[in-house]
């Protein structure tokens, strides 16, 4: 029986092949793997396939396929779909970057992120930031969505120095762009059902104890928490006194406060969630806040 190649050896092998199944306009195309920092720290391996001319080209993260790989899938399906994703996404070498060279060129395409401060110290590094209470905001140029996701571009403090601008400035345009998106706001009780339709008994969730805040898409929606329009939506709905559980960068939980609730089980609650049932790229933060007149505040 063969022997199963160790990651390093699958990594190599995809670098060396993965032009084989790609079509005779990838021929000339550079391939490599870099280590990238996502969110909380979380480091994987993505593989870039630019052709040549391109300023671009998207990330495919290797850790995924490799587990495939362990699972028992053949090295060819596996070579196939990461193909597959990589010509899925060829429209990404049509992107013009001269719209990036300067801050007017994509100022309508500034959105926020909300991630935790204390987590990702060395991404915020070399991201422009603002703080609010331990939550950092950072801000991506986003390109809109595409069958693997949202197609998106971090914003860097390289770019905001050629940009000549400030991350306050930059606070105050993707707050607008954000005020101008769709933003969700249900009991969970609907969003249960929107996902699984009649299957959930209606007895099963009180209806208007507990509420779901994110974004149409889904996709880093906790920062729909920095939308004063959306939070006005909330209080009129909840009232003044709710709490903000933080179950992960893409929702949070509105929990209208009642005398019975005690904020060390809340934050318990959102610890266990974390360690129980959210990966790491997608924690928030590990307790509840609440939400002031002056905004986000730790709880």
């Amino acid at each position: 029986m063969r022997r199963k190649m160790n990651f390093e050896e699958f990594k190599n092998a995809v670098m060396n092949s993965i032009k084989n199944w790609l079509p005779d306009t990838f021929g000339s195309s550079e391939v490599s793997v870099s280590v990238v920092t996502k969110n909380n720290d979380v480091k994987l391996t993505g593989l870039l396939i630019k052709k040549v001319g391109s300023a671009m080209a998207p990330m495919i993260y290797l850790e995924s396929f490799y587990k495939e790989y362990e699972g028992g899938k053949g090295m060819e399906q596996i070579l196939q779909k990461i193909a597959k994703v990589r010509m899925d996404h060829d429209d990404t070498d049509l992107v013009d970057m001269n719209m990036v060279s300067e801050l007017s060129g994509c100022q309508d395409k500034i959105m926020p992120r909300l991630i935790g401060g204390n987590w990702n110290k060395d991404i915020l590094e070399n991201r422009p930031h603002v703080m609010i209470s331990d939550l950092a905001v950072t801000f991506v140029i986003d390109l809109g969505m595409h069958e693997e996701g949202s197609m998106t571009i971090p914003i860097t403090n390289e770019m905001l120095k050629i940009w000549g601008a400030s991350s306050e400035e930059l606070y105050a345009i993707a707050i607008k762009n954000l005020e101008d998106s769709e933003g969700v706001f249900v009991t969970m009780f609907e969003m249960l059902t929107g996902l699984i339709g009649d299957a959930v008994p209606k007895d099963m969730i009180p209806e208007e104890s507990l509420y779901v805040l994110t974004n149409e898409s889904k996709i880093y929606g906790a920062s729909m928490l920095l939308n004063k329009k959306l939070m006005t939506k909330v209080i009129e709905r909840v009232g003044k006194d709710f709490y903000i559980v933080p179950s992960s960068v893409h929702e949070v939980l509105i929990v209208p406060r009642n005398d019975k609730m005690r904020i060390s089980d809340l934050d318990y609650l959102v610890r266990d969630i974390n360690e129980s049932q959210v990966d790491v790229p997608d924690r928030l933060s590990d307790h509840i806040y609440r939400y002031t007149e002056e905004g986000l505040i730790s709880a």
